[in-house]
């Protein structure tokens, strides 16, 4: 009789381990599908924009706009002003008072740069009308040295 109320208590004790594993499992299984490696919540698939592999390869950041200066693709033609709104190890969005046609090869460097910073080509990607002038989605045409990448913020 001692034997069989043994067993019961250890069956019970199995039974509530193995629901507590599963338990554990499902959340953390149900974790991982609602979100990405940043910690945040991603949408539901349905909604997920499908990007094609030609566009943005690298994760754009955002941060403070940064002023800078945009010029021809030599750097020599009198620069106008600009902002970087978001960029990334491939490229920058770029916010300007007039359009830009695709595939313009443009040479950018923060506004407050001394001398010595060189310019950076882009290739216009997109331009597209904004509240305040127009975005341009630029590539790098060269990859930039980090020290000089770090300067656009």
């Amino acid at each position: 009789m001692l034997g069989e109320s043994l067993w019961a208590v250890w069956a019970s004790i199995a039974a509530g381990a193995l629901i507590v594993v599963a338990v554990g499992y499902w959340a953390r299984a149900r974790r991982r599908v609602g979100k990405v490696s940043s910690g945040s919540l991603v949408e539901p698939p349905e909604q997920v924009p499908v990007v094609s592999p030609d566009q943005r390869r690298a994760l754009r950041r955002s941060g403070n706009p940064l002023p800078v200066l945009i010029s021809d693709a030599d750097g020599v033609a009198p620069a106008t002003e600009g902002t970087v709104v978001d960029r990334s190890a491939d490229g920058m969005r770029l916010e300007v008072n007039t359009a830009a046609n695709v595939g313009t090869v443009l040479s950018v460097r923060p506004a407050r740069a001394t001398p010595s910073i060189p310019w950076v080509q882009v290739e216009v990607r997109s331009c597209r009308p904004s509240s305040r002038g127009y975005e341009l989605g630029c590539r790098f045409v060269r990859p930039a040295p980090s020290n000089v990448l770090w300067l656009f913020g």
